[in-house]
């Protein structure tokens, strides 16, 4: 990646501000949006539950991949981002709310359909904001439910739509970069998940192409979300020694210590995949994650940096 971004040092400038407010929006279904008008002490109280949030999930030891590197292996204090200039249709729209905010109409009320939450925290134009996805439990209408509190021992009925605010982050925006500190609702409800299938399975078109498997039907039959993840991975060179050098590539699987017990070749000289357990290191092989070390002189598996 071209430059990392720290968002570390976004938070802290955040937080050394003496006066930062917090206002909140609504974002409907259509992608519309409005504001909601927050007491004075309501407003104060989430500002401090979402700074304390940030504050205990961003800190200098935090990395950053980029979105290209999406993957089930993020590890604690490790979060995938877009840069804005480059971001995902589906999102891009939270993005161009940046600097709308200040001309946004107020709800009158709770309004139906709302999708999710947006909060901006700073002063000035020092200031970043959070994405919170609303879901059914964050909602209690008086219409569908009859909800009770205990006031002295007694139960009374609320007679006002409630909605649920979560102490959870989704995703955090500034001016350069989107962060997603949860990856679900963006597959989910943002349909990215469609974008990582269809990417892995350009990557399976073209090794049908170039045609060095026997045949792809496990891989095609387990094109779940958390192996296209690894597909989309997949490193361009391998594929052209696959395409160009095949041979090479035979030597290294057959004399490698982890790969020579599990890939096999057949009699027509293509790699033949019978299991999942072929397919997880044929797809590590794709990946280029089967690496050896000069100065050890041992093999390692480079996705987790564990000895073979």
């Amino acid at each position: 990646m071209n430059q990392q971004p720290n968002f570390y040092n976004t938070l802290k400038n955040i937080l050394e501000q003496e006066e930062n407010v917090l206002e909140m929006f609504f974002i409907f279904r259509d992608k519309t949006i409005k504001r909601a008008q927050l007491s004075n002490d309501t407003s104060e109280m989430l500002l401090e539950m979402f700074l304390g949030i940030l504050q205990n999930t961003i800190n200098e030891d935090t990395e950053y991949k980029s979105i290209n590197e999406f993957d089930e292996n993020s590890r604690e204090n490790e979060y995938v981002y877009f840069k804005n200039d480059n971001i995902y249709e589906g999102i891009s729209f939270l993005v161009e709310y940046w600097e709308q905010l200040d001309n946004i109409d107020p709800a009158n009320a709770l309004e139906d359909n709302i999708f999710g939450l947006l909060f901006k925290i700073g002063i000035s134009d020092n200031y970043i904001l959070l994405y919170q996805q609303c879901y059914a439990m964050s909602f209690l209408g008086k219409g569908k439910f009859k909800s009770l509190f205990v006031e002295g021992g007694v139960f009374e009925q609320v007679n006002q739509d409630i909605l649920n605010i979560s102490p959870k982050i989704d995703f955090v925006i500034d001016k350069d970069f989107f962060l997603i500190l949860n990856q679900s609702p963006l597959e989910i409800q943002y349909g990215y998940k469609e974008v990582i299938l269809k990417e892995a399975q350009n990557i399976i078109d073209t090794i049908s192409a170039i045609n060095f498997v026997e045949n792809l039907n496990i891989l095609q039959e387990n094109l779940n979300p958390t192996n296209a993840k690894k597909l989309r991975k997949t490193d361009e060179k391998v594929l052209k020694m696959l395409e160009n050098r095949f041979e090479e590539v035979k030597s290294f699987v057959e004399n490698h210590t982890k790969l020579k017990g599990n890939l096999k070749f057949n009699e027509n000289n293509k790699i033949e995949i019978t299991s999942k357990k072929e397919m997880k290191f044929f797809i590590k092989l794709l990946t280029n994650d089967y690496l050896h070390s000069l100065l050890t002189n041992e093999d390692f598996d480079s996705s987790s940096k564990r000895k073979l």
